[in-house]
């Protein structure tokens, strides 16, 4: 089984399976916010649009370009493509993570302490992942750069995925899941997220090589 899930093609369709969701919420928040149409639920988190917008746009651009980077067979047929693109992944992924980290300043949460904290060195590790990422692809390491790039996709996503938890949640109780124990579930679901990302650039990760003009 896990082999199979470790199939290029296969994990490209894993990877778009799971972020339809998060993607789709992205994509609403950029219409909501401009137009005022936010959730009730969600008004609090007006407070810092600009950061809230940067945050949805960046995580939209994110969630696309990760698996279509990730194809092997694109990358191969429109190199200089996946270089350009690379660049908008990054610093999506950048934009992703710093305005995360400002939203964690500027709204007040309703999420418990762990959790905020979790969410802030998710943000820094983000960051961390594409800078690392980008220092491999200009030290022409193919392995290590593919590597950084799979755990960065895996910290920025993470957290969309858990609507997977939550909305089947929602739908039966009529209430956004709130609390100790939900967010525990999101701290172990994202986790989780970043072990199966290792996980696979262990099983799929070839033999070290540098990258050629």
């Amino acid at each position: 089984m896990f082999r199979f899930f470790s199939r290029p093609s296969v994990l490209l369709g894993t990877l778009l399976f799971c972020t339809i969701l998060p993607i789709t919420i992205s994509i609403a928040r950029l219409v909501q916010l401009p137009t005022g149409t936010l959730p009730p639920d969600s008004l609090r988190i007006a407070a810092a649009p600009l950061s809230l917008f940067l945050h949805a746009l960046s995580g939209a651009s994110f969630g696309i370009l990760g698996p279509v980077q990730f194809s092997r067979s694109l990358r191969r047929k429109f190199g200089i493509w996946h270089k350009r693109l690379g660049w908008v992944y990054c610093v999506a992924g950048l934009g992703l993570g710093l305005s995360g980290l400002s939203i964690l300043v500027n709204i007040q949460s309703i999420s418990s302490a762990p959790l905020d904290t979790f969410r802030g060195i998710a943000g820094a590790a983000l960051c961390y992942a594409l800078i690392s990422a980008i220092a491999a692809a200009r030290a022409r390491d193919i392995q290590e750069h593919r590597a950084w790039m799979i755990r960065a996709y895996a910290i920025g996503m993470g957290s969309g995925t858990i609507a997977f938890v939550y909305l089947p949640i929602f739908l039966i109780t009529q209430a956004p899941p709130s609390g100790g124990l939900y967010d525990l579930v999101f701290i172990v679901w994202w986790s989780l997220n970043v072990v199966f990302a290792e996980w696979v650039v262990r099983r799929t990760t070839p033999a070290r090589r540098m990258i050629t003009q």
